[in-house]
């Protein structure tokens, strides 16, 4: 059960944070996506 526990509280973290950089950086969260998802994603133009 504590290691269940321990999984939300890194998964909120995580989600905290992603909120958190797209609240400082309005225009950039498309290039950081790209950035780590890697070249098959951008397969759209911007």
């Amino acid at each position: 059960m504590s290691g269940h526990t321990i999984f939300l509280y890194l998964f909120a973290g995580f989600v905290g944070l992603a909120g958190a950089m797209m609240l400082v950086i309005p225009d950039r969260p498309a290039q950081s996506l790209e950035q780590g998802l890697g070249p098959e994603v951008m397969t759209e133009p911007l």
